[in-house]
């Protein structure tokens, strides 16, 4: 499923090596690191784990280093205030000094520890979102995690009702510009006239009304056209169905077992530790 947004045209997921594989099977990988990391409280495990990823994204070409420093600041951010929280407000154990501050060497690692598990699991995100095809998905879940059509019909067409919410508010910015002929246009010496469009809070209040008005009436018809189509009641044909090949195998192989080999160094080191080190802290 391909949109053209309101600032170009948005490239097919399937472009890269990593889009063209089975969607559920990226989903399960995702979902099962993200519980695996939950039982490691070290700052050195998911700091290696995430400058794995981080290389093998960059050697995969899954996305651009702009587009891949721009989507991790949220995340620097974030993991930055888990450790400032972590250093201020967790009390005991050793005190080490970091300037003119002394601060829980325990929560410094535990804040570090769940900073870089913070920042992994966002990377990880990231490049699912930008490689996975939102009907590609769906069509997997279906297929492959049993996923009821009535829920893979319904998150299929509420997609696409998202996909046009910029270009459709857009259009109704330019559309109430051109209703005030007074102020719509304006004119540079050499140039076209080009439509003025507001951006005071009335103005895109009065949009943003509008856009909910015909969200909801396309909503209605939607819902209407998927019941007299009898969703839900039997199975159904798709148009490209997706499968798990052999790729997709190799790729759930490749992450596990770098993930292992990466916890067994970590551990053989003595830099792993669990849930229970947390007892002691």
């Amino acid at each position: 499923m391909s949109t053209t947004a309101a600032a170009g045209t948005r490239i097919d997921p399937r472009a890269t090596a990593l889009g063209r594989r089975n969607p559920a099977v990226k989903l399960a990988l995702l979902l099962a690191l993200s519980c695996a990391l939950l039982l490691v409280t070290d700052p050195v495990t998911p700091a290696v784990l995430y400058a794995v990823a981080l290389g093998a994204i960059v050697v995969s070409r899954s996305l651009d280093v702009r587009t891949l420093v721009r989507a991790q600041m949220p995340f620097l951010m974030f993991g930055t205030s888990i450790v400032l929280v972590n250093v201020l407000t967790r009390p005991g154990g050793a005190q080490i000094a970091i300037g003119p501050v002394d601060v829980s060497r325990a929560g410094l690692a535990l804040g570090l520890s769940f900073a870089a598990r913070a920042m992994l699991i966002g990377v990880l995100s990231i490049v699912f979102v930008r490689s996975t095809d939102p009907a590609r998905l769906m069509v997997s879940l279906h297929q492959q995690a049993r996923l009821p059509g009535t829920i893979t019909y319904a998150v299929l067409a509420a997609t696409r009702l998202l996909d046009q919410l910029p270009d459709m508010m857009e259009s109704i910015r330019q559309a109430h510009a051109v209703r005030q002929p007074d102020r719509a246009y304006r004119t540079a010496p050499g140039r076209l006239p080009t439509l003025r469009m507001s951006g005071s809070p009335r103005s895109m209040g009065a949009a943003a009304f509008t856009v909910l008005v015909i969200s909801l009436r396309r909503g209605e018809r939607l819902a209407m056209a998927l019941q007299t189509r009898a969703l839900g009641s039997g199975p159904r044909t798709f148009l490209n169905p997706v499968t798990v090949c052999r790729a997709d195998a190799l790729l759930a192989v490749g992450v596990v077992v770098v993930a292992c080999a990466v916890v067994a160094w970590s551990s053989a080191s003595g830099f792993l530790t669990g849930p229970a080190a947390l007892v002691g802290r």
